[in-house]
This record gives structure tokens, C-alpha cells and sequence, in this order.
């Protein structure tokens, strides 16, 4: 006999029946890690866990996708690069899931592939500058900001504008404010 996991589980630390006196009242709540939470009429509490469920914070919008753009200056030695804000499951600092983390990152990469494979260059070394534009203007951590990129620079690796995104030199992170449109533009020159 072998074992196979359940779609969904159900605990229960109590019975939820209600046991005839009282008024029968029954709420539920569900929390961003998908569980849900039923109050019965005497107060027992149900949890029900529901696996598999699409998380609504790696979905990207229709609107973020729209603003990924590329585009290359005449004498074909810049290229820059527009890419919505990373998901906080790329920051250093994010304690999230390894498989909530993997999957925004596979998605960010993703989208650096597709925006950037216009310009099939392979140079040899280039020089990286990141330009953050944010909705305020919070005190935010620079390196941090960069590693987040981590996704999008491969994705630019494997697009072919670099033989290897090792080769990339990266200046120091530049904060902009863009109160309409946030997002991350990213000029590759290059170096050889």
C-alpha cells in the first residue's frame, strides 16, 4: 500500500456540531497562506489547508508586463532594458518558501529572456547600471535592490547579450521616484 497526499486537509481540534444551546453562527477567514478557518456556533475552530493554489502576489498584471520594453542607441553599444519592480521573494531579506522563491524567479527571468533576446549581441564584457523608480521616496537598501536583479541579469545572460553574466560590471544602484510607473531599467554597455 502506498501513500498519497490529499489535495486537502482537514483538522479539527474539536467538534464543530453545535451542542443545542446557543445561537448558531459561522465565519470564515482565509489567510494569504491559503487556510481557512471556520468558527462553528460554539466557537470550535475548523482549519482546512488548501494545497495547490495559485498565489495572487507571483501572478504578474497585464499592466506590469506591458511596460517591459528594450531598445538599442544608433551606434549599437547600449542597450536598455525596462522590467517591472522584482517580487519581494527576490530580496535577500525575503523569508519566504524555497518553491514560492524558485517560482518568481523563474517567472522574472522569464520576462528578462523575452524583453531582451531582441538584441542578440554576445559581447564579452559589458558594464551594467540599474535605475530603480519607485512610487515614494522610502530609505531603501542599494544592495539589496541589486541582488533582487540576480534573476534578470541571467535571463539577459540567456537571451545571448553576454557570453556570461560574470563578465558583467555592475555601478552602483541609482533611486529615481515615478509616481505613475514603477519599474527598473537596466543599460547594458559594453566594455570589450
Amino acid at each position: 500500500m502506498t501513500w498519497k497526499p490529499k489535495k486537502t486537509l482537514k483538522d479539527s481540534s474539536c467538534n464543530s456540531q453545535n451542542s443545542g444551546g446557543g445561537t448558531s453562527r459561522s465565519s470564515a477567514k482565509q489567510t494569504s497562506s491559503g487556510a481557512k478557518f471556520t468558527l462553528g456556533g460554539n466557537g470550535a475552530r475548523t482549519t482546512t489547508r488548501v494545497y495547490g493554489r495559485k498565489s495572487s502576489a507571483l501572478a504578474v498584471p497585464q499592466t506590469r508586463q506591458a511596460r517591459s520594453d528594450a531598445s538599442m542607441t544608433p551606434d549599437g553599444m547600449t542597450i536598455r532594458i525596462v522590467l517591472p519592480l522584482p517580487a519581494k521573494q527576490l530580496s535577500p531579506n525575503a523569508r519566504v518558501c524555497w518553491q514560492a522563491k524558485a517560482r518568481a524567479v523563474k517567472e522574472y527571468r522569464s520576462i528578462s529572456f523575452f524583453v531582451s533576446q531582441r538584441f542578440p549581441s554576445r559581447w564579452k564584457a559589458a558594464e551594467v547600471e540599474s535605475t530603480f523608480f519607485f512610487r515614494d521616496r522610502r530609505r531603501r537598501d542599494r544592495d539589496n535592490l541589486l541582488a533582487s536583479l540576480k534573476a534578470a541579469f541571467d535571463g539577459i545572460a540567456s537571451a545571448g547579450i553576454v557570453d556570461d553574466d560574470a563578465n558583467l560590471t555592475h555601478l552602483p544602484v541609482r533611486l529615481e521616484v515615478d509616481r505613475d510607473a514603477p519599474r527598473v531599467e537596466i543599460s547594458i554597455r559594453r566594455t570589450e
